[in-house]
């Protein structure tokens, strides 16, 4: 990836072992599942300083196609996830895995019935992380949903 010719915030993030793999497309190109960190050398491109748990991961100029993970953590806070005490293991940066299988499956769905949309390409539950408590630090299982979308800009 050409991180130069891509336009968005580059963040700090650290790669993260697959622990279960809960759907997948044969096409689909697996890249380093990724969780938001302060400091580190390996850096990816957040869409926007306010876009949340999204990360570019790849742009394939021939199908002029954007690979994006969701649920790595916060691209705009110095902690990747951060309880908000609204459910039991919700935080912000996290996708919980029930959510990551329904967005998939209402992608999957659109597409069948022939609307453009993101073409969605795997779900994955990835080794535990840390997670900031008011008073205390726990782990959570983050899962991350990976898809592509089209860019509208052509190539130059």
């Amino acid at each position: 990836m050409d991180q130069l010719k891509i336009e968005g915030v580059p963040i700090s993030c650290k790669a993260v072992s697959i622990k279960r793999c809960v759907a997948i497309k044969e096409s689909a190109k697996i890249f380093s599942q990724l969780i938001v960190e302060e400091e580190t050398t390996l850096k990816y491109i957040s869409p926007s300083p306010l876009h949340g748990r999204s990360v570019v991961v790849n742009y394939n100029i021939d199908s002029n196609r954007y690979t994006i993970t969701k649920g790595n953590g916060l691209t705009y806070f110095p902690f990747g996830f951060v309880s908000t005490k609204e459910l039991e293991e919700y935080a912000w940066g996290y996708l919980r895995t029930e959510d990551a299988i329904r967005d998939y499956n209402s992608g999957e769905y659109i597409k069948s019935i022939g609307i453009l949309t993101n073409k969605m390409e795997a779900v994955f539950v990835l080794e535990e992380q840390t997670i900031r408590l008011p008073n205390s630090i726990s782990k959570i299982d983050p899962t991350i949903l990976q898809y592509s979308v089209i860019s509208t800009l052509q190539n130059s």
